[in-house]
């Protein structure tokens, strides 16, 4: 994870945004327009009184399946978040995020067989659909910011009549605030080069990187390996539970 982004509003028309990049821990202050919300990848955002609340009321349902959205007073947080050390902000970040993911975490699990079988059937019948909702329900259960999926791919021929094959290649849904499919190049073919023969299990943690706060996990389903590259605050067991049980469940 190289930065931490927290958006505070106050009023119905602007937003404070106080960035914190790691692992210098230098800050950035800024303030935008409302309307520009939804083009920020934001770790959290606070909502400071009631006006600030019914500023955003009717999408904020949509930006509680981005990032957390919490009331002030809830966290005992100052009017201005320029007043915190950037350690301690990011402190008040960690708790949120941590609350927030465990809700999410919790609903997952309560819903885990229509989700398992909404996937299962994305996945023989709708493969893009599939990843792009796939990276949903990481980034909502893993709190990231920052999440890459690579995995294997099929580019149909031009041309079958002149012969041509299929062939197969690395695409992959990379995002902060919304997935976006791409063809891989030689990066992501080096990537898979290096982890597909262990892309054996259904569901393994490769390795967690405490200091950049980057995750790496190795996937496979029936046969596909798939390497995930998250920046996120860590992985406890509860979540590794609940991945493990959803990837399992993909292989029947």
């Amino acid at each position: 994870m190289t930065q931490v982004a927290i958006g505070q509003i106050n009023n119905n028309s602007q937003v404070n945004v106080l960035e914190i990049n790691y692992p210098s821990m230098d800050t950035e202050f800024k303030t935008i327009d409302l309307v520009e919300l939804p083009d920020l990848g934001l770790s959290c955002l606070i909502l400071n009184n009631e006006e600030a609340m019914n500023s955003i009321a009717a999408d904020i349902e949509k930006y509680q399946h981005l990032f957390p959205v919490v009331n002030a007073e809830d966290f005992n947080i100052k009017e201005d978040i320029k007043e915190y050390a950037s350690t301690e902000m990011v402190g008040l970040v960690e708790n949120i995020t941590s609350k927030w993911i465990m809700h999410n975490n919790l609903v997952s699990i309560e819903e885990i067989f229509p989700l398992k079988e909404h996937l299962a059937n994305l996945f023989n019948s709708d493969r893009n659909t599939f990843f792009e909702e796939l990276w949903y329900f990481l980034k909502r259960n893993l709190g990231t910011s920052e999440l890459t999926i690579i995995f294997n791919d099929v580019l149909e021929p031009e041309d079958e009549k002149k012969g041509d094959r299929p062939k197969l290649i690395q695409s992959y849904i990379k995002g902060s605030k919304r997935p976006d499919f791409h063809q891989g190049g030689a990066k992501e073919e080096k990537v898979m080069e290096h982890f597909s023969t262990s892309c054996t299990e259904a569901f393994e943690i490769s390795d967690f990187n405490d200091e950049k706060k980057q995750l790496t996990i190795l996937a496979n389903i029936k046969g596909i390996p798939i390497v995930i590259m998250a920046e996120t605050m860590g992985i406890n067991q509860l979540q590794e539970s609940l991945f493990k049980a959803i990837f399992n469940g993909l292989q029947l």
